[in-house]
């Protein structure tokens, strides 16, 4: 919405966490510096295929979220075209609270990699439940998958997600933080 009003305006907008591409779509005054959905599900399937070796994937995303189900679809493309196999695709309500008959039908399936891209409340219910079961694939996410609590952290210890950083980016900050770790 704020696109749109600005477009009208035409006061330029430049938005630095808007993943979604309809955002700068038909516009001339509203641009992005982050990547965009479709990217980021395409370069999390082919990290799976081609860096981690995976053969079966699963993915466990919102059916009623377009963020989720886009980037579900757009891995699932992804990940087929690159000759993977999805052998779990199991959809939720947004806001479910127990994930367990879904994580039980990826558990059955055996994948290697389980990519979530969900959202930040569904996340933490998802991860733990998926260390409560002991479910072995590699989970994978979106930017959406942070914790900011330390506590949380836990939770997405060993997983591989996309992300706005990178420590080839440019400047004083970025290079002090890589000096840090």
């Amino acid at each position: 919405p704020v696109a749109r009003l600005a477009e009208r305006s035409g006061i330029p907008l430049i938005v630095q966490m808007a993943t979604n591409p309809e955002v700068t779509s038909r516009t001339s005054c509203v641009f992005r510096v982050c990547f965009t959905d479709g990217f980021q599900g395409r370069v999390m399937a082919q990290f799976a295929r081609n860096r981690l070796g995976a053969r079966r994937a699963a993915v466990l995303y919102d059916l009623a979220n377009p963020f989720s189900r886009d980037i579900a679809d757009i891995f699932t493309a992804t990940f087929t075209g690159a000759g993977g196999r999805v052998v779990a695709r199991e959809g939720y309500p947004t806001g479910q609270p127990d994930y367990l008959p879904e994580l039980a039908r990826i558990q059955a399936a055996d994948p290697e990699v389980l990519f979530l891209p969900g959202l930040h409340p569904d996340l933490r219910r998802q991860l733990a439940q998926i260390r409560s079961l002991g479910l072995t694939a590699q989970v994978l996410g979106g930017d959406t998958m942070y914790f900011r609590n330390p506590a949380d952290l836990p939770l997405v210890e060993g997983a591989y997600i996309s992300t706005h950083y990178s420590p080839e980016m440019p400047g004083d900050a970025v290079r002090a933080f890589n000096q840090m770790h």
